[in-house]
């Protein structure tokens, strides 16, 4: 029964975390860009996206790029910007839960048309149980780790 335990530690709500688990597609759908609050595993954010060449050394760490709250964001910038932003994003066809089409609603709604999305992650707010993602991007003003 030990070793049943043990095994059956390893796996979160049917996540295994002996191994990394997120896509490198831009275009592939992000399965877990909205963890719910019941999923422990997401107390902290975790990687659920990162562009192809990159490496990060556990799915809580981060690479050289600037980092943003999905909800700050939206805070800063204005919920009419969003929306003309995620507008603009859906417009171009891609599914709202990809990277291709984050990467457009963050240029238009940041008014940076260089920027790369490199790395996005997903957790909950402890406080509140709302999903949030933190979004990882490089411009002509950062430099990527490449």
């Amino acid at each position: 029964m030990a070793n049943m335990a043990k095994d059956l530690s390893d796996y979160i709500n049917g996540f295994d975390l002996s191994r990394q688990s997120y896509e490198t597609h831009p275009g592939s759908e992000i399965r877990n860009l909205q963890p719910h609050y019941t999923n422990a595993y997401y107390k902290r954010a975790r990687t659920c996206y990162l562009g192809e060449g990159y490496q990060v050394g556990s799915d809580t760490d981060t690479i050289d790029a600037e980092y943003n709250y999905s909800d700050r964001l939206v805070q800063w910038h204005g919920y009419n910007k969003s929306k003309a932003a995620r507008a603009k994003a859906e417009s171009s066809g891609h599914n709202n839960r990809c990277a291709a089409f984050l990467e457009i609603y963050l240029r238009v709604l940041l008014d940076k048309p260089t920027l790369r999305l490199l790395h996005i992650m997903a957790g909950f707010n402890l406080a509140t149980g709302y999903p949030y993602q933190v979004y990882g991007y490089v411009t002509d003003t950062t430099d990527g780790d490449e």
